[in-house]
C-alpha cells in the first residue's frame, strides 16, 4: 500500500471503519448500535446517498454497507471511490430487499465486495465486512 501511495490512516490501529448507509431507520440504527457495541469496528451511519458521500470523505471507511436504493446507478459509487485517492481502499457491500441472483452477480462484476439480501442477520453483515476488509490486503 505504501508503494502505491495508498493512505494507511486507521489501518494500523486495528479498528476497521464501517459506514452504514441506509434510509431505513431501524436497519441503520440496529446495525450501527450492534456493530459499535459488539465489535471493535468504528461505526458511523448515513441516512441517504448525499450524506453517505460526505461521510465517506470525512470518515474514510474501510467498508461501506450501502442500501443500493439510495443511489440511482450502483456503478457510479464504484467509479467515485476508485477515482478518489483517499477512498480507493474502501470496499462496498450492497444491501437490498429486492436483489435477484442476476443482480447479485452484476453488482459483484461492478466491483462490489458482496451483496446481501434483506432481511439479513448481523452475523451475515459481520462476515461480509470481514471478507471485504481482508480483501484489501490480498
Amino acid at each position: 500500500m505504501k508503494s502505491h501511495n495508498i493512505p494507511l490512516d486507521g489501518l494500523m490501529t486495528g479498528n476497521t471503519r464501517v459506514l452504514i448507509a441506509d434510509s431505513d431507520t431501524e436497519v441503520r440504527s440496529s446495525l450501527t448500535d450492534i456493530l459499535g457495541e459488539q465489535t471493535k469496528y468504528e461505526v458511523k451511519s448515513a441516512v441517504n446517498g448525499f450524506a453517505a458521500g460526505i461521510e465517506c470523505e470525512r470518515f474514510r471507511p474501510h467498508v461501506l454497507v450501502l442500501d443500493i436504493h439510495l443511489i440511482e446507478n450502483p456503478r457510479d459509487i464504484m467509479d467515485v471511490l476508485r477515482e478518489s485517492d483517499e477512498l480507493q481502499v474502501t470496499r462496498v457491500i450492497a444491501t437490498s430487499g429486492k436483489l435477484t441472483d442476476g443482480q447479485v452477480a452484476q453488482l459483484t462484476q461492478q466491483g462490489f465486495s458482496a451483496a446481501i439480501r434483506k432481511p439479513f442477520t448481523v452475523r451475515q453483515v459481520i462476515e461480509a465486512i470481514e471478507k471485504a476488509h481482508t480483501s484489501v490486503f490480498t
